[in-house]
């Protein structure tokens, strides 16, 4: 999942889970390779003043969670940020990447991984909104 998340030097990071192992295990090891700054909170919780410029969501195990995970993203990622995120449950990887189209994010990859499948989208700096160009402003739209 975090090969997905490079480059991570330096980076403000958002771990998204309802907290356990999965969270722990992501924000050890945003740290070990040089993360800047992370922190945990749930995808259904408030979004962090700061903004973020990956955002994690390990052990994705519905598709109401990933639902919720995606709308925290769009509100807190910087323009050009990106999101990770780790199907476990098998079967949501599909649906995760329509809400991810839906929801404006681009450059759309999934690879299959020991632990599930792992789906990753980009924020784009600019994304198209009806008939021009919206520039999207510390990730709100």
């Amino acid at each position: 999942m975090l090969d997905a998340a490079e480059p991570l030097v330096g980076a403000h990071a958002l771990v998204l889970c309802h907290g356990g192992p999965a969270g722990l295990d992501a924000l050890c090891g945003l740290f070990g390779r040089g993360c800047g700054a992370a922190a945990e909170l749930s995808p259904d919780g408030a979004v962090p003043s700061e903004p973020a410029e990956i955002v994690l969501v390990p052990g994705l195990r519905t598709l109401n969670a990933a639902s919720c995970a995606i709308l925290a993203a769009r509100r807190c990622l910087l323009p050009c940020g990106r999101i990770v995120l780790q199907d476990c449950a098998g079967g949501l990887t599909r649906d995760v990447v329509r809400l991810l189209r839906a929801a404006g994010f681009t450059a759309i990859r999934t690879r299959a991984g020991q632990d599930g499948t792992i789906i990753s989208a980009d924020w784009p700096m600019f994304r198209l909104h009806g008939t021009g160009l919206q520039r999207v402003e510390m990730g709100h739209a």
